[in-house]
Formats: structure tokens, C-alpha cells, sequence
């Protein structure tokens, strides 16, 4: 299982210099397994997009660095094919934390990420973006990607500084995006404004199977629009309120919509100040559902 090169290692060398250290031979090696499409376009763009570039898929070099070493010292020919496949896997994902660590992310950054979102040769599926300082700024630029991005399946904005503004730049991405089926935006400050923003992009959307909203300042009336929205909503399975502030007007909106939606498969109320009475409403709903399995937490 190999990709036929089409770039020698002084091509690549040329368009990645950031890997120098490398000798041609093991450069080969490199060539056969990073996406011959992005080394073909990074003569196109400049010098700090692909210094990021590096940062994004610096633990899939190192790791694939090492394979090389290992197989050269077993005086093998080339890289054990059968670690290829988990080796392209982690050129697919970028977790923020372990690159840059926990300082706060940095609009260049973001503009670099962004860019790589919107490019023709974006491979990155999995974003985690969590504890990065994310604030409203940042997420509006971010999803004027997102919205249009092809590729990313899995979001993390968890543990940010998030709020109404953010939300809503998010809503908006979530109309037009097509394959993101993942959303955290846990431990955030999104209010009744930014839950109705999502709850009204979710009537549309038609990918997103998993949401959570844990640990917001979300009240009833984010909540109840929520609920709305579950009613013509069918593809989320899996909604997270757990930490807000619904009460039980909040509860009483959603085990009503539950009635109505035949997809949610589980729902976390937990800490939202629900009475007896609100949780009733809710274990009420779910048993009329019949068949269909519903986990709930209160």
C-alpha cells in the first residue's frame, strides 16, 4: 500500500522547507504518505501559512519521522506500510492545546486555519479548539469558514469565551455547512440569544447529529426555542443542555417538542433547577415515544 510520488524530495524540500533537517532518502518516505495535493499547492502560499502548516501536523512528521528511523534500522527498504493509514489519520486532525499549548490562540492563527479551511486541499476533519481563548472575534472569522468547508466533521470550541455574537456566527455557518456532524461548545457564556441563533439554523440543518451546550448561561427562553426547533429537526440524536439555567418552563418546551421529533436518542437536563414537576414533564414525554430509545439525565 503505497501513493506513487509525482514530487521529488528536492521539489518537496523547495515547497517545505521547514523540514531540511530531513535527507532526500527519507524524504521519499514523507512524500509517500502527506498528501501529494498539499505539497503541490504550497508554492502558493506564503511562508507563515506553511510554518502553521507544520505546527498543525507536527506530531504526524515527528511520528512518521520515527517509523522511518525505526524501518532503516531493521534495514528495511521503507516505512511499514500497515502504520500508513494511522499516519494519514493524524495529518486529518488538529488539536490546539498540544501544538501551541494553553496560551491563548492568536488571530494569525486563526486567519492561517481559516485559510486552510477555505483551501481546494483542506484534509483536516477533526478541529479541537478547546481552551484555546476563543472569544467572539475569533469564532466569527473561523466560521467564515466553516460555512463553507467540505471536509471537517468534528468542532471543539469547548471551554472559550464564547458568547451571543459567536453563537450567531456559528448558527449561520451551520445552514450552509454540509458535513459537520460534531459540535462542542461546552463551558461557554452563550445566553438566550445565541441558543435561539443555533436552534434556529438547526430547523435547516440536515448533518448535525451530536450538540452540546453544557455549562452556558442558556434560560428557559433559549431552551423553548430549542425545543422549536426539535420539532422539524431530523438527524440530532444527541443534545447536551446539562449546567444551564432552563427551569422548568425550559423542561416543559422540550419533553412537549419530544413528543413531536422521532430521532433525539439523548437529552442531559442535569443542574438546570428542575423540580419534580419539570422533571415529570420530561419522563412524561419520553414515555410516549414508544419504541424509540430515549436516555435522559435530570
Amino acid at each position: 500500500m503505497s501513493i506513487q510520488p509525482t514530487l521529488s524530495g528536492r521539489e518537496t524540500r523547495q515547497n517545505f522547507s521547514i523540514l531540511n533537517e530531513l535527507p532526500d532518502d527519507l524524504l521519499k518516505d514523507l512524500i509517500q504518505i502527506l498528501p501529494l495535493e498539499v505539497l503541490k499547492n504550497f508554492s502558493m502560499v506564503d511562508k507563515n501559512f506553511k510554518e502553521i502548516f507544520y505546527n498543525l501536523f507536527k506530531e504526524a512528521i515527528v511520528k512518521l519521522y520515527t517509523d522511518i528511523c525505526i524501518a532503516l534500522f531493521r534495514e528495511t527498504v521503507s516505512v511499514d506500510t500497515s502504520n500508513v493509514i494511522n499516519v494519514k489519520k493524524s495529518f486529518t486532525e488538529f488539536e490546539y492545546a498540544t501544538t501551541f499549548g494553553y496560551n491563548g490562540i492568536s488571530q494569525e492563527v486563526i486567519r492561517i486555519l481559516k485559510e486552510f479551511l477555505l483551501s481546494n486541499f483542506c484534509i483536516l476533519k477533526t478541529i479541537d479548539l478547546s481552551e484555546a481563548d476563543m472569544d467572539d472575534n475569533g469564532t466569527i472569522e473561523l466560521c467564515k469558514a466553516l460555512k463553507y468547508n467540505k471536509v471537517l466533521t468534528y468542532l471543539d470550541l469547548s471551554h472559550n469565551q464564547i458568547r451571543d455574537d459567536g453563537a450567531a456566527a456559528i448558527a449561520e455557518a451551520l445552514r450552509d455547512n454540509g458535513v459537520l456532524t460534531n459540535l462542542i461548545l461546552s463551558s461557554n457564556d452563550i445566553r438566550a440569544k445565541g441558543a435561539a441563533a443555533i436552534a434556529e439554523a438547526l430547523r435547516g440543518n440536515a448533518v448535525l447529529t451530536d450538540l452540546d451546550l453544557s455549562y452556558n448561561e442558556i434560560p428557559a427562553e433559549g431552551a423553548t426555542a430549542i425545543a422549536e426547533s426539535l420539532r422539524s429537526n431530523g438527524v440530532l440524536t444527541n443534545l447536551h443542555l446539562f449546567g444551564n439555567r432552563i427551569g422548568d418552563v425550559g423542561a416543559a418546551a422540550l419533553g412537549e417538542a419530544l413528543k413531536f421529533n422521532g430521532v433525539l436518542k439523548s437529552i442531559n437536563l442535569k443542574v438546570n433547577n428542575l423540580s419534580d414537576e419539570g422533571k415529570e414533564a420530561i419522563q412524561n414525554a419520553v414515555s410516549r415515544r414508544g419504541n424509540l430509545p430515549t436516555w435522559v439525565e435530570m
